[in-house]
C-alpha cells in the first residue's frame, strides 16, 4: 500500500499532477494538475484520476480515468476569464463561462462507521463571479488578481483550489486507502502495519493514510 498527497497548482503555471497510489495490482491514478494563467499548454488542465480544470482564457480541461474519476471543466473563453472546476469522483467539473465553473462532486464513503464525502474537485479561480468553492474537502479557488487557492482537507484525496494570476495553487489533500473483508469465515491470517482497523457491520476495514502493508496468508 502506498499513499501520497495531491499537489495543487502554482502561480501562472499548470499545477503538478498527484502521485499515484497502489494496492496489490491496482493503481489509483493521481489527480491532474489544474491549468495556469500563462499561454498554452501551461493553462490547460492535466489528465489524471480526475482531470484538472482549465485555466481562464481558453484553457482546455484535463481528462479523468475511467472508473476512477471525471474530467475537469474548460476555462472561460469570454471576459472575466474564470477557470473551470476540477473534476471529482462523483461528477465532472463545469466549464467556466466568464465566471468560474463549479467543481465536481466527491462520493459518499460508506466504508467507515460514520460515512463522509471525499475525492471532490478543487475550486476554480474567479474575479468574484460563479462559485469557487471546492467540493468534499477540496480547496477553494483564489479570488481576484494575486488570490491563492486553498488547501484541501487532509486524507480526502480532494483537489487543491486554483490560483488567480500571481497567486499560488492550493495543495491537494493527502490520499487514503481502505481494504475491506468479511470478518466471519475469513480463511486468511491477516498481518498489517501502518494502518488502523475497525469493524463496520459484517466487515473488517483497514484504513491507510500513509505508506503501510497488509498481507493475507
Amino acid at each position: 500500500v502506498s499513499q501520497s498527497r495531491y499537489p495543487g497548482g502554482i502561480s501562472n503555471a499548470a499545477g503538478s499532477d498527484g502521485t499515484s497510489s497502489s494496492v496489490f495490482s491496482h493503481t489509483s491514478v493521481g489527480g491532474g494538475g489544474g491549468g495556469g494563467t500563462t499561454s498554452a499548454p501551461a493553462r490547460n488542465g492535466r489528465t489524471g484520476g480526475s482531470g484538472g480544470g482549465g485555466g481562464g482564457q481558453n484553457g482546455t480541461a484535463g481528462s479523468g480515468t475511467t472508473a476512477q474519476g471525471n474530467a475537469g471543466g474548460a476555462g472561460s473563453t469570454v471576459s472575466r476569464w474564470g477557470g473551470g472546476g476540477g473534476g471529482g469522483r462523483g461528477s465532472v467539473g463545469v466549464a467556466g463561462n466568464g465566471d468560474a465553473g463549479p467543481a465536481g462532486d466527491g462520493f459518499v464513503n460508506y466504508f467507515i462507521t460514520t460515512p463522509n464525502t471525499i475525492a471532490g474537485g478543487g475550486g476554480a479561480s474567479s474575479d468574484g463571479g460563479g462559485t469557487s468553492i471546492g467540493k468534499a474537502g477540496g480547496g477553494n479557488g483564489g479570488l481576484s488578481a494575486g488570490g491563492s487557492g486553498g488547501n484541501a482537507t487532509a486524507n480526502t484525496g480532494s483537489g487543491g483550489g486554483g490560483s488567480h494570476s500571481g497567486g499560488n495553487g492550493g495543495n491537494g489533500g493527502t490520499g487514503i486507502v481502505y481494504i475491506r473483508y468479511l470478518t466471519a469465515g475469513n480463511p486468511y491470517t491477516v498481518t498489517a502495519s501502518g494502518g488502523t482497523s475497525a469493524t463496520v457491520g459484517d466487515y473488517t476495514v483497514w484504513t491507510f493514510t500513509s505508506t503501510g502493508s497488509i498481507t493475507f496468508a
